[in-house]
């Protein structure tokens, strides 16, 4: 027979977790907070992650079409997750599973192309 949990929790049944009654969500981090206040306060650091993002996928794109459908997707993924981040009232929740979705075929392809390079001659990275 299973313990039934004290009457202070209750089950997410999402989660199979037990998580305090009066608090439905988690704590946001302290960041989002300050974004929201003050939304300039990371936008140098939010432009230098996009240029490198950017660097990345074009990298990506002069390699191997197998390495450059997994740059695609990862830019993808991060670009997801950058909207669920910042403006997380317009996505809808399956974009969570979407986010890791394109992120480990992303890097699944890219390390593919990568190790196929390596095993043919004449090909590119």
């Amino acid at each position: 027979m299973l313990a039934k949990a004290p009457g202070h929790l209750r089950s997410n049944a999402r989660t199979s977790a037990f998580i305090p009654a009066a608090e439905n969500r988690l704590p946001q981090p302290s960041w989002r907070s300050t974004t929201r206040q003050h939304p300039h306060a990371l936008a140098a650091a939010v432009a230098l992650y996009g240029a490198v993002l950017g660097g990345t996928a074009a990298t990506a794109a002069r390699c191997s079409p197998l390495i450059a459908s997994g740059g695609v997707l990862f830019l993808a993924s991060d670009t997801i997750l950058a909207f669920r981040i910042f403006m997380p009232e317009s996505m809808p929740d399956i974009t969570s599973a979407l986010v890791m979705l394109t992120y480990c075929a992303g890097q699944g392809m890219i390390v593919a192309g990568f190790l196929r390079s390596l095993g043919g001659t004449g090909s590119r990275v």
